[in-house]
């Protein structure tokens, strides 16, 4: 081998070791919190505590003992899917119109709408609780706390989610906005296109990727999404039981749970896997289809 090949296989070889030592970690992270966790929790779910004998006690259990809470928690866990669609996306988007058009104050709401991604959400959360809790609960909750009062309880959390839902989302929206070509935009203008126009047959069609991926990874939360209630209410003390979500449900479930209540968990999320892995390959599938490319594709066909 000359000296020149010698030398580019050396530097192939040093290429190849820095792209191995560059993914070894999150290839080991991957196969120890996700392969191995998941593993584990299908071992849990059939297994005996006790004698170590495969079993279906856990899931008989969920669907007995454990299924009206379950079911609560399921019906609440859909509930704040539902308040994200048609709520938080609908304004989200909204929002990132008319930031992207930079109308009058547009400045002032990009600052607002961005602020739950530049702070922590539990300090969001302590600055929400103490404002409800303390002036808000002066004028409009009639001096009790929103918080503990059962009829207020969801008014209060919907708002919360819905507020910090926008950072995010907004700011994935106004970049996707930013995209669109503007020569697109102005032959529009020519052709007498109003800003409403505008959006729904330009803006919209060229941002619905971006829409179609938080539609998607909504349905692959419905069942792991705390709603945040784990901030309001960390010992489960004052919240309404209908208000839980599973995600709530589970979390407090498996962080108090001793060894041999690790199964009946395990077998809850394995049955939450088990409904929302086709969820959300069916629901991709009908967005792609409806959506701008679906149709372009069916007007061609």
């Amino acid at each position: 081998m000359s000296g020149f090949a010698k030398k580019k296989h050396q530097r192939k070889t040093k290429s190849l070791l820095f792209y191995i030592a560059l993914l070894f970690f999150p290839i080991v992270q991957f196969l120890v919190f996700y392969v191995g966790v998941n593993v584990r929790s299908l071992v849990l779910a059939f297994t005996d505590p006790e004698s170590g004998a495969f079993t279906l006690s856990f899931f008989q259990n969920l669907f007995g003992v454990e299924g009206k809470t379950i079911l609560l928690a399921t019906r609440m866990s859909f509930i704040v899917y539902a308040i994200s669609l048609f709520v938080g996306v609908p304004l989200g988007v909204v929002f990132a119109y008319y930031i992207y058009k930079q109308y009058f104050g547009y400045r002032l709401f990009r600052v607002f709408l961005y602020i739950p991604s530049i702070l922590s959400v539990t300090v969001m959360a302590t600055l929400y609780y103490y404002f409800m809790a303390g002036t808000g609960s002066s004028w409009f909750f009639h001096g009790v706390n929103p918080f503990q009062e059962t009829r207020y309880q969801f008014l209060v959390l919907a708002l919360f989610n819905v507020l910090i839902s926008f950072g995010n989302s907004v700011i994935m929206y106004t970049n996707r906005m930013t995209a669109v070509n503007p020569e697109i935009i102005e032959a529009a203008k020519i052709d007498g296109a109003g800003a409403l126009r505008e959006f729904w047959n330009i803006v919209l069609p060229e941002a619905y990727g971006t829409i179609e991926v938080f539609l998607v990874t909504g349905i692959a939360t419905i069942f792991t999404n705390q709603w945040c209630l784990y901030l309001f209410y960390t010992t489960g003390g004052g919240l309404a039981p209908e208000m839980q979500t599973l995600g709530y449900y589970l979390f407090r479930g498996v962080s108090g749970a001793v060894e041999a209540e690790l199964g009946k968990w395990s077998a809850l999320g394995l049955l939450m896997s088990l409904v929302a892995i086709p969820l959300t390959f069916l629901v991709r599938g009908l967005l792609r289809h409806f959506g701008p490319d679906g149709k372009r594709r069916m007007r061609h066909e």
